[in-house]
């Protein structure tokens, strides 16, 4: 599926360049933009201004971690954004290489550039007043004209190469022209910022006569990349560009500005029908012909589509952008898949996985990257315990999570339930599982342990934060959830039933989880009903101790395969959850009757902590409300209908923020504006999870 913007009404063109050093007094100019998505029988029609255009981003991925991404208009608009971020301990130790590309292209004389910069008040140079047509295909695609000269240019992140190729397409018919491309580069931790008064100007080699530049940064990291090109002429000159600002992390109350090398530029004389490429990684030899690239990727995603048949185009583009989160991960001189939580910044996260892996990969029948995944996580479980994560830096995972493990348990019996491997189930998944749930019973780290009072699962204390909806900024912890929290004990409750399940079907001894099932479909409704909310409270610590905050925690006692309640309790729960929790993309994470509730996603770091799980919109909780609503609507055509109605509402969301993807988050006030991480995958995953069961 394309996403294709057309813009109308272009600008007048600069007559003359000007170094980002320089004082800059021209202003932003918005012209009249219409974005046309013919692909998606979609039409936006009407004005869209260009701080609009700065919200919309693009991302490409390449199955090893590196990814390339930046706004429509090529402005980049948070330290994450860059044409090449790469690697270093794959998937994860993510460094930005080459920022960005500046173009200018003289046309007999007269100077025309295609960038666009935003620095402390103003933007310069202003190329969006020349773009005419921009597409995710899913290479990205670009075209300008000017002066009855069209320019293309179009990106390519090579798949399992950490590299990227640009081509550029000039038609110029009898004009005479110059192509000029200046390499931006930063050589630096993809979380971090470049300051040239901190850092020495990185070395510069050139090599004759394949215009290959390899640049290495002085500073400890020791960063390095080559920039060449077969057809353009490199012309050495190293110079800096200073102050960009990033507005993202304005917004996001971090440090904003950058500066960033340059080492010259490519040229390229054009007539009728130029065309020059120029590629960048961290390595540029015996990378394939680009247009074998692109037809290379072009028949892997008609693959994906054809294993996963989708059936219409919004689950066509899930499918597509499921992909983008499975990559690989290296385990003892083995390459296994892992899952990225999102993008531009989250790692593989072990809650996030085996809550993504049934929509990811299940849903679109790529069933042996499920196992190898369940494999790569089974082999790291410690005392029952599956990592939180994997750090970016050092080896050794972080267990400090209480429900991966759980979610670990339902992932393997999703995969045995869609027909995955018998023999890895028996060997592996079964024994994992297994030991998960005999280590919650005896007890292991953070005080995660079974009640022996009344079977239920308690964990953490003042000082940890353990589920998915803990929030804490310095001393300040915004939702403590120590003690009993509902969704774990929901998750708790379906384990055992999913581990009884297995270990009957595979000639095992499951009377001691149908005897702990009993306790805990006894004892749940009991310490966990609220008769005065008519739901469930979110958090027990004692029984003069509980949470009655209205969360969407507890929409798993319903969604889950095995649920702790009665048919009238699960009915209750999904009307509450409807009424003060439900939004068109997804449920909010606190009531806004609550004195603590927070509608915007928004400021630095302790206001958006603050209001995190305070109200903010979570878009991977419609899956788990529309399953528990269709449910309790025993799945009635009248329910089906809904649920697809609902999910229709995404189509919209594919072209607000992350173009083809779904963000992590949303306001929980209308109308709802996108936030967090603008690629997510388990948003994408319960969307497309749910979806295949209509």
């Amino acid at each position: 599926m394309r996403v294709q913007f057309t813009f109308a009404g272009t600008g007048t063109a600069r007559q003359k360049t000007t170094a980002p050093e320089e004082d800059m007094t021209q202003q932003t100019t918005s012209s009249p933009h219409v974005w046309n998505l013919p692909r998606f029988g979609l039409d936006l029609p009407g004005e869209r201004s260009f701080e609009q255009q700065l919200d919309r981003e693009w991302l490409v991925t390449n199955q090893l971690g590196a990814y390339a991404s930046s706004t429509v208009v090529g402005c980049n608009t948070r330290r994450y954004h860059g044409l090449l971020v790469s690697p270093t301990r794959p998937p994860l130790g993510r460094v930005m290489l080459l920022s960005k590309m500046q173009e200018v292209l003289l046309v007999e004389g007269k100077i025309y550039e295609l960038s666009v910069n935003e620095f402390p008040d103003t933007f310069n140079p202003q190329g969006h007043q020349h773009l005419v047509e921009f597409q995710v295909d899913p290479t990205i695609y670009w075209r300008y004209e000017m002066d009855g000269v069209t320019v293309e240019k179009q990106l390519v992140l090579y798949e399992r190469s950490n590299a990227i190729a640009l081509s550029y397409h000039v038609h110029a018919g009898e004009k005479k022209c110059l192509l000029h491309v200046y390499p931006l580069v930063a050589l630096r931790d993809f979380h971090s910022l470049r300051r040239r008064n901190h850092s020495e100007d990185p070395a510069v080699t050139v090599e004759e006569p394949r215009n290959t530049v390899t640049l290495t940064a002085r500073d400890a990291d020791g960063l390095s990349m080559q920039i060449g090109s077969p057809r353009m002429v490199f012309n050495a000159g190293a110079d800096w560009y200073y102050n960009f600002r990033y507005r993202a992390e304005t917004a996001r109350g971090q440090d904003d500005r950058e500066d960033l090398f340059c080492p010259g530029h490519f040229s390229m004389p054009c007539g009728s029908d130029s065309r020059g490429n120029i590629y960048a990684g961290v390595t540029i030899g015996g990378l394939d012909d680009v247009e074998i690239e692109r037809r290379r990727q072009g028949e892997r995603r008609r693959e994906l589509i054809e294993l996963a048949a989708p059936r219409d185009e919004l689950e066509r583009q899930l499918v597509l952008a499921a992909d983008q989160f499975i990559v690989d991960r290296p385990i003892e001189n083995e390459t296994s898949r892992t899952i990225l939580a999102g993008y531009p910044w989250f790692g593989d996260w072990g809650r996030d996985t085996f809550i993504a892996l049934p929509g990811l990969l299940l849903s679109t029948g790529r069933l042996d990257e499920a196992k190898q995944i369940l494999r790569t996580f089974a082999n790291v479980v410690s005392d029952g315990m599956i990592p939180n994560r994997f750090e970016d830096y050092g080896e050794t995972p972080s267990y400090n999570t209480v429900d991966a493990a759980l979610w670990f348990v339902q992932a393997v019996a999703t995969y045995w339930d869609a027909g995955g491997d018998e023999q890895f189930l028996r060997t592996e998944g079964f024994e994992t599982c297994r030991g998960i749930v005999d280590a919650y019973r005896r007890g292991t780290r953070y005080r995660i342990k079974m009640d022996p009072t009344d079977a239920l699962i308690s964990a953490g204390d003042a000082q940890t934060q353990l589920t998915w909806m803990d929030a804490k900024c310095g001393d300040t912890v915004f939702t403590p959830r120590y003690g009993k929290p509902v969704e774990i004990n929901a998750l708790w409750f379906n384990a055992l039933a999913q581990v009884s399940r297995m270990a009957k079907a595979f000639g095992q001894d499951n009377a001691e989880y149908d005897r702990l099932l009993d306790r805990v479909l006894s004892c749940f409704p009991k310490v966990f009903w609220n008769p005065t909310a008519g739901c469930l409270f979110d958090c027990v610590r004692s029984a003069d101790d509980k949470d009655g905050s209205i969360r969407p925690n507890q929409i798993f006692a319903v969604s889950l395969p095995h649920s702790p309640l009665s048919r009238a309790q699960q009915r209750e729960v999904v009307a509450v959850v409807h009424g003060l929790l439900f939004t068109p993309r997804g449920l909010r994470s606190l009531s806004p009757q609550d004195p603590a509730y927070r509608g915007r996603y928004e400021g630095g770091f302790f206001e958006r902590d603050g209001a995190y799980h305070q109200g903010t919109v979570w878009g991977w909780l419609m899956g788990p409300y529309l399953e528990a609503y269709l449910k309790v609507n025993d799945h009635s055509a009248e329910a089906r209908s809904e649920a697809a109605g609902i999910l229709s509402d995404f189509h919209d969301h594919l072209f607000e923020a992350g173009l083809g993807t779904v963000s992590e988050i949303f306001d929980g006030d209308a109308p709802h504006t996108p936030r967090g991480s603008i690629a997510q995958a388990w948003s994408i995953a319960e969307l497309l999870r749910v979806k295949k069961m209509l």
